[in-house]
């Protein structure tokens, strides 16, 4: 009897854990899943939607709309199952379906495929998080936004005719790269943070508009592009970008002011190229290890 009591007591600690009280408790678990990644345990479900993403982007660059159409309609299929859900967020599948449809959309109108490559660029980063989540590629855009947040600043700064506007096409490249990210944070980070990113850069765009238009004080401008810069700092979180940055791109050494540059210039071109080459990982590994990467179900 005191074995089935203690038994029955265990059973329901655990029950209680798993099923979770809170978002917080919710989002442990998903980590604690996506975990198994580290150990070569990813479903095989899983892997499928990785190639397909990656096919889909291919496909995507290349113009082919009837090809991609048939991926999309197979990532779709692939992204629904159980145990791929089960990775990530509530959040994260909310945006990827709106986004999947958006991209249907996008395709039956026979819209420019620059449309659809920028869905297909989220896609491809968002499942990036659920393969690889401790080092996943959307975190190395923290040094590509800075560069962008300080080139709207500088742009501000001038104080030359139409500095206001150069200012704002500069925030266009800094809403682009956001945009870029948005689908693959909202799998790793909660909502809010990247709620409170839209909001604040939505706030700087306003108070850009309205300084185009009327002289006086610089004040709103620079204290809502500091507003911006630490709602991004909370989005990617300092120690976990470097340390993803750490494991992608090879350091550069020097402490100078041109070191600094050409490392932010190095980062830039290095994040803007990686999506568009397929299997990059397996070439980071056959450079490291001087032979192919095992399969998962080998590991």
């Amino acid at each position: 009897m005191k074995l089935s009591l203690s038994g029955l007591i265990v059973g329901l600690a655990v029950l209680f854990i798993v099923a979770g009280c809170s978002g917080k408790g919710q989002n442990q678990i998903r980590h604690v899943q996506a975990m198994n990644s580290l150990n070569g345990s990813l479903p095989v479900s899983l892997e499928s939607l990785e190639e397909l993403s990656e096919a889909f982007y291919a496909s995507a660059n290349k113009g082919n709309r009837q090809l991609s159409y048939t991926l999309l309609e197979r990532i779709r299929q692939a992204a629904r199952l159980p145990e791929v859900r089960q990775y990530g967020t509530q959040a994260g599948w909310k945006a990827w379906d709106s986004g999947v449809e958006n991209t249907r959309v996008i395709l039956a109108r026979n819209a420019s495929s620059l449309a659809w490559i920028n869905e297909a660029a989220r896609m491809k980063l968002a499942v990036d998080v659920l393969i690889n989540p401790q080092a996943p590629l959307w975190l190395q855009y923290k040094e590509v936004m800075q560069d962008d947040w300080n080139r709207v600043r500088l742009a501000w700064k001038s104080q030359t005719a139409g500095h206001a506007q150069a200012a704002l096409r500069q925030l266009d490249l800094y809403d682009t790269h956001a945009k870029r990210i948005e689908l693959a944070a909202l799998m790793q980070r909660p909502e809010a943070f990247t709620i409170d990113l839209r909001k604040r850069m939505d706030y700087v765009r306003q108070v850009l508009e309205t300084k185009d238009l009327n002289s006086g004080s610089s004040t709103n401008v620079t204290t809502a592009l500091v507003s911006l810069e630490d709602a991004a700092e909370s989005l990617f979180g300092r120690k976990e970008a470097e340390d993803a940055l750490a494991l992608q791109v090879p350091q550069l050494s020097g402490e100078n002011k041109v070191g600094e540059q050409l490392a932010v210039l190095y980062i830039s071109a290095f994040v803007m190229g990686i999506l568009a080459f397929s299997g990059w990982r397996r070439f980071a590994y056959e450079q490291k290890h001087g032979s192919s990467i095992p399969s998962r179900k080998g590991r």
